[in-house]
């Protein structure tokens, strides 16, 4: 094999991975999406009390379940976990991010 064709293979496998690598990361946040029992959009205030930033978020309301260590029974708290910031997927305050050839 001549070099250009080592590396048109290389490249050709490195889109193979980033489009499988992109779609577990969407496939992730639909599992993440399935667990919520509700969902809300709100304000948010992710600056300061002296600098306010608010933005448009979408919170998810789910259940986590506990053992009482004590008595043994299980218990049920509600959580909020943010999926989405400003219309763009996001694991909490943090955006989702892709993976590109660039950076793999």
């Amino acid at each position: 094999m001549q070099t250009p064709e080592i590396t048109y293979r290389i490249t050709e496998n490195k889109k193979l991975i980033v489009k499988a690598l992109n779609e577990n990361i969407d496939l992730n946040y639909e599992l993440t999406l399935r667990k919520g029992k509700s969902f809300e959009n709100k304000k948010m205030n992710r600056g300061t009390t002296r600098k306010p930033d608010f933005v448009n978020v979408k919170l998810m309301h789910y259940d986590q379940q506990f053992m009482d260590e004590d008595t043994g029974k299980p218990f049920t708290i509600e959580r909020l976990h943010i999926v989405e910031i400003e219309g763009k997927k996001s694991d909490g305050w943090k955006p989702i991010e892709y993976y590109s050839l660039e950076n793999l």
